[in-house]
């Protein structure tokens, strides 16, 4: 079932009458993952969720893994976002003493603070998968903090590598099956020193498991372009 509908995405990425398919019969799942971060709705929020579910359809490939479950991660996130900066632009109720808008503002902010708690703790969810992931490549979060490039050049060379992994379906096999980065391939075919690429292996590998996996947070953090 489920590989029936990555396969549905991967044809809506170029058909617009797949993709309006989608849209049709995914509403009650948008919805459903609209309300649960914005309880009251609304006509911005779900038109919001519906961009957000198309832009999940645009970014999505199969190394992403469940792509319902990119698409929630994602609506959730563009949801609270809005609801972020409608609260921004919300009048001071101080100013007018209100007692009607202290009661909407105070219900306004407790729901923010409630998103962001929700977020949070997706964020903390994801860092744990995460950190469980690197530890069957026997890495911990601490050693990447000292294995980021800091040269552009070198940087540069790193993701020339990383684009090789996760675009070669044979070598991103051999990755995600032997646990194992296979350097001497990828120094044939991207022409980047062996040294290199091995001096910068867990940072390479943490960019590898981040952009194959379901890992949206991250990605914002850890980019390729």
């Amino acid at each position: 079932m489920a590989d029936a509908l990555e396969k549905r995405v991967l044809s809506a990425k170029r058909s617009h009458e797949e993709l309006e398919a989608l849209l049709t019969e995914y509403r009650p799942f948008v919805l459903s993952a609209v309300l649960s971060v914005c309880p009251a709705g609304g006509d911005d929020a779900l038109q919001t969720g519906f961009i957000a579910f198309t832009q999940a359809v645009n970014i999505y490939s199969e190394e992403k893994g469940s792509f319902l479950s990119l698409a929630k991660t994602i609506i959730r996130r563009r949801v609270v976002d809005l609801i972020r900066k409608e609260t921004a632009v919300k009048e001071d109720p101080i100013l007018d003493g209100s007692q009607e808008e202290d009661t909407g503002m105070v219900q306004t902010t407790s729901t923010l603070v409630y998103r962001i708690n929700l977020e949070n703790e997706e964020r903390r969810e994801e860092m744990a998968a995460f950190t469980a992931e690197l530890q069957k490549w026997s890495i911990s979060v601490n050693q990447l903090s000292k294995a980021s490039p800091k040269q552009e050049t070198t940087k540069n060379a790193c993701k020339t590598v990383i684009y090789e992994m996760i675009s070669n379906e044979k070598l991103l096999e051999t990755f995600k099956n032997e646990k194992r980065l296979p350097v001497i391939e990828l120094t044939r075919k991207t022409g980047i020193k062996r040294k290199l690429i091995e001096d910068h292996r867990r940072y390479i590998v943490a960019a590898i498991i981040i952009h194959t996996g379901d890992f949206p947070y991250m990605q914002e953090y850890v980019r390729l372009n």
